[in-house]
């Protein structure tokens, strides 16, 4: 998350030359509809910029500060239902991502720029899927994965992002019914009977870097 953030700080400045008169910004879809509307001061984005769906309806919300973009920011799909969104909660960040239906989905902590501590995966009925503990952008420790009607399925270790020590399946009774050996420098496969939880990469969805640059649909 760390590069994947500063990468996004440098093509921010690669674009300070980038000339926009100071006021408010507009862009339009062909048909007319409003699709972009923002502030500029200074040459620079500020405060808060709103994306529109072609049919009017808010797409998201993001703001800026001196230029740069926030982290804390909000998506919609285009019923107006929430999407997903990242908001500060004492020294960390908490990004969620929600479902059609506007169930949670995906719950993730940052801090410091990295993906850190608790993860959890919803069913799209509320029941959890899984959760478990990350450390600088890496799953470490223990992850538990549960099955669609609630019971505890797979519990298991990480180490350094991978699977480690051994992995055991439940039955619905709560009786061990499997059980996978893994080394530490394990690889994981497509072919194999569990595969590795693929956590949300970063907090800051795709959006124009510097509004005004982007190509116009």
């Amino acid at each position: 998350m760390k590069r994947l953030f500063s990468l996004i700080l440098i093509l921010l400045f690669t674009h300070l030359t980038f000339s926009q008169e100071d006021g408010p910004y507009f862009s339009y879809y062909d048909n007319g509809q409003l699709k972009i509307e923002g502030q500029y001061l200074n040459s620079q984005p500020t405060g808060k910029w709103k994306y529109y769906y072609e049919s009017g309806q808010l797409s998201s919300i993001y703001s800026y500060t001196e230029g740069k973009l926030d982290i804390e920011f909000v998506t919609y799909f285009e019923d107006g239902v929430i999407k997903s969104q990242t908001l500060k909660e004492g020294d960390e960040y908490i990004s969620k991502s929600f479902y059609e239906n506007g169930a949670l989905e995906w719950l993730v902590t940052y801090k410091d720029d990295y993906r850190e501590g608790v993860y959890k995966q919803y069913y799209s009925d509320g029941i959890l899927k899984l959760e478990g503990l990350m450390s600088k952008d890496k799953k470490e420790g223990f992850e538990k994965r549960y099955s669609e009607v609630g019971f505890l399925e797979w519990e298991g270790e990480y180490m350094n992002g991978n699977f480690f020590n051994t992995w055991i399946k439940y039955s619905a009774d709560g009786d061990k019914v499997d059980k996978i050996k893994f080394k530490e420098d394990f690889k994981s496969n497509k072919n194999a009977l569990i595969i590795p939880t693929q956590i949300p990469e970063g907090i800051i969805e795709r959006v124009p870097i510097y509004p005004g640059c982007e190509t116009e649909n």
